[in-house]
């Protein structure tokens, strides 16, 4: 017995009993535990805990009684050896409390008679594992006698898990077994035997009829249904009771004769599949897998007979936008109304084809010289320009038609379609609603413009595009008080290019984006450099392109460069285009309402030559409309574009709406403007796009001149 104090000392002991932690003496007595506990050692004990209220406060009685004892009692009552298994700890160093079982990393802490039994139990280790032996217990031969191991798992007391194994020999159960299974199986054999050779002689029959009947299924499967019918006819069914091989040989009888109609109405579906699998669903025109085959049939005709043949590839120009405005259903419409134009368009031998979206191919057959080709694509564009009716609206609709002649422009189907899709590009390039024949020139062409964009990726990770400034003026003193950010590119071998030069190929490869993000950055930077060098802060307005407005990540761009470049937002201002907004008014007037908050200048570039709306317009969270140049250009000479930009700077300012006009190269022109109330100009008149350095010099130059004015104006008064 030991007896504890609350703070877990030990006060006395009468006899030797195991240690307790004091958080288990002050968890028993604030819960008032005195269940038994089993704890192990070196030895097993048992314990009882019981609160006791001493003189001095709340105290622990701990009983603790030996299990080795009480286990050699079981042993010999129940014939079974005993033993108490612990997990060894993580962190164990120590093996001198019990033997170690390495394999099941457990210690075993108690065993009866552990000379002989512990062997057995170290081979069990090496055999299965110990998860296992929770599971199910194992019987085990050991030097010519049979033991059955079982191990129970224990609760958890005094923080140690244990398991309880029972090892019993059952050698003499087992053996009494195995004298048992025999002596029944001599009895059992011998009757067994005979009923299986009965059994055997009487489905001999039906095993035959069984063979009979799946030589039939044989024939069926194969698709033999004559020889299936006549096997079937020799069959004969049982006289005296129907079985169930007369059931099968009843559902082959139906089978066959079912069998035998889907083969045929299967021929019809093939028929009606191929023509499915080479028809477009939409139009019900060749699809590609015909046009190909078709291509194919050509060629083999060529190599055989000599003919030539041509391919038009065509595309309906500005397609999307009928999508945009009516729907993809009235898209859909006008694909099939256009099919069938086409259609008529060519002779009976000649394959109509879509390759899909608003593209089409044509496979003139039989041509006999180039411009037969050229004169069947004048009358499809001819016919297509026609007006079309479609829901209540009168729809004009164009194509641009690139032609490829087999052989000079190729004869595989790849060749000739690549070849064709080029000269359809080129028909585009030159305005829409025309085609172009093939040349090698376009392939160099191709080639270039692989190159370029190859360099243009590079020149944006080698860092060659730099930024130029056009000054913008205040009309009426000619003073810049803003400038607009330009981008030029210093190619290593071909020296400084100009945005015309790789502009549309940045927009067609996708890498207006990155460079754009280049673009808003480098600007902001820039002029918050300036503003701290001490140069009086103004604004600069930075193109942005329409993907570059359109990409989800766009607004968070804006605002990242902002922070990052320590520029404040009103200071720098957003120029995009009319088409821009107008594509997508909810989302683009969402996008501006988002820019406006915080708090950069939007103005619209190019006004008057997009698809303006008032009515969105006056919605629009904009501060500054932009002339286009094409209205000032002819200024004063054209009466038309003076009263255009008049009208335009007058339905500006009723919009509270600040006008920039671009272009400017004459005093002429910068009169009127003067004269009309016009708020800012850019163009040549006032200076040429500049370099870095030169704008920072003439910024310089203007301060200057305007301090030697102040001083002049001071001197004079």
């Amino acid at each position: 017995l030991s007896l504890y104090d609350k703070d877990g000392k030990l006060q006395h002991a009468w006899g030797k009993s195991l240690p307790l932690p004091k958080d288990t003496i002050k968890r028993a007595l604030s819960r008032g535990q005195t269940g038994p506990k089993l704890s192990c050692g070196q030895t097993c004990s048992h314990s009882v805990l019981v609160p006791v209220l001493g003189s001095e406060g709340p105290q622990l009685l701990q009983l603790d009684t030996q299990l080795a004892p009480l286990l050699n009692d079981f042993r010999r009552i129940s014939k079974a050896d005993i033993g108490i298994i612990s997990a060894v700890p993580s962190n164990s160093k120590s093996n001198n409390n019990g033997t170690n079982i390495s394999a099941w990393n457990q210690r075993l802490i108690h065993l009866t008679q552990e000379q002989n039994t512990l062997p057995i139990l170290q081979r069990l280790a090496r055999q299965q594992e110990f998860q296992q032996l929770q599971q199910h217990s194992r019987s085990l031969s050991y030097l010519d006698r049979v033991y059955d191991i079982s191990v129970f798992t224990l609760p958890q007391f005094l923080d140690s898990r244990l398991s309880l194994l029972m090892m019993t020999d059952i050698t003499q159960a087992a053996t009494q077994a195995q004298t048992s299974e025999k002596r029944s199986l001599t009895r059992v054999l011998p009757p067994v035997a005979v009923a299986c050779a009965l059994f055997f002689l009487a489905l001999l029959r039906p095993i035959n009829r069984m063979i009979r009947q799946s030589r039939v299924m044989s024939s069926l499967i194969k698709g033999d249904y004559d020889s299936a019918s006549r096997k079937l006819k020799r069959q004969k069914p049982n006289l005296l009771f129907t079985d169930e091989i007369d059931q099968l040989l009843e559902a082959e009888n139906e089978l066959s004769t079912q069998l035998d109609e889907l083969q045929i109405q299967l021929a019809e579906s093939n028929e009606e599949l191929k023509n499915l699998a080479m028809s477009d669903n939409l139009t019900g025109l060749a699809n590609r897998y015909r046009l190909e085959k078709e291509i194919k049939r050509h060629q083999r005709s060529h190599n055989r007979y000599g003919t030539a043949f041509a391919l038009l590839f065509l595309d309906l120009d500005n397609f999307k936008r009928i999508n945009d405005s009516l729907g993809h259903k009235a898209g859909d419409e006008l694909l099939s109304i256009v099919s069938k134009r086409l259609k008529a368009c060519v002779r009976a031998a000649d394959v109509v084809g879509r390759l899909g979206g608003d593209e089409f191919c044509i496979v003139i057959d039989n041509l006999k010289a180039e411009a037969e080709a050229q004169k069947v694509a004048q009358h499809i564009l001819n016919t297509l320009i026609m007006p079309i009716h479609l829901r209540g609206t009168e729809i004009n609709i164009s194509a641009s038609i690139g032609i490829a002649v087999a052989p000079q422009d190729g004869l595989t189907s790849s060749e000739l379609l690549q070849n064709a899709d080029l000269a359809m590009y080129q028909a585009k390039a030159l305005g829409r609603n025309k085609f172009c024949a093939f040349s090698k020139e376009l392939t160099q062409r191709a080639a270039r413009q692989l190159s370029l964009e190859n360099e243009l990726r590079n020149a944006l990770a080698n860092r060659e595009f730099v930024l130029y400034f056009q000054p913008q003026v205040n009309i009426d003193n000619c003073q810049i008080c803003g400038v607009e950010t330009l981008i030029r590119w210093q190619h290593p071998s071909k020296g400084l290019q100009y945005p015309d030069q790789f502009i549309d190929t940045l927009e067609e490869t996708g890498l207006i984006v990155p460079v754009g993000e280049w673009v808003l950055k480098e600007s902001c930077r820039l002029l918050s450099s300036w503003i701290k060098a001490g140069i009086p802060p103004f604004k600069i307005a930075v193109n942005i392109s329409a993907r570059q407005f359109t990409d989800p990540g766009f607004f968070r761009s804006v605002e990242k460069n902002l922070s990052a470049s320590g520029l404040p937002s009103e200071y720098l201002e957003l120029e995009i285009t009319e088409s821009m907004v107008m594509g997508n008014i909810e989302d683009s007037s969402e996008l501006l309402q988002q820019l406006r908050g915080l708090g950069v200048t939007l103005s619209i570039d190019d006004f008057g030559t997009g698809y303006s709306s008032l009515s969105y317009l006056k919605t629009l969270p904009v501060d500054i409309l932009k002339v286009d140049r094409s209205f000032v250009m002819d200024i004063p000479h054209s009466q038309s574009d003076m009263e255009i930009t008049a009208a335009i700077i007058a339905m500006a300012h009723k919009l509270q709406l600040k006008v920039v006009a671009e272009g400017i190269e004459n005093p002429e022109q910068h009169e009127f403007l003067k004269q009309n109330g016009c708020d800012y100009g850019q163009g040549y008149m006032f200076a040429k796009p500049l370099s870095q350095q030169a704008l920072l010099k003439r910024l310089h130059q203007q301060r200057l001149a305007k301090h030697q004015a102040q001083q002049h104006a001071t001197v004079r008064a």
